[in-house]
């Protein structure tokens, strides 16, 4: 019996569906984040923020947003900790 004709074969070939809530949650978050850099261009325009400063505030945002600022603290306080 060759991996071809294997019972598994046949399942793996098929393309995966998304369930509903992922169906609406994908464009839901392209809106939100279209959104957002819409109202990031027209503050923008109307006021000079220099290029660097915003995307330092974008970087910010999303490691709050994804909850990486406890890690990045104990990476921190672990590498640059006194050795007594």
């Amino acid at each position: 019996m060759s991996a071809i004709d294997s019972p598994g074969a046949e399942a793996s070939r098929k393309p995966r569906q998304l369930s509903l809530p992922a169906a609406i949650a994908l464009p839901a978050i392209g809106l939100l984040v279209a959104a957002h850099l819409f109202v990031v261009y027209k503050v923008s325009a109307h006021l000079t923020i220099p290029a660097g400063l915003l995307a330092g505030v974008a970087v910010v945002l999303l490691v709050k947003h994804l909850g990486l600022f406890g890690s990045i603290y104990a990476l921190y306080r672990s590498r640059f900790r006194r050795q007594t």
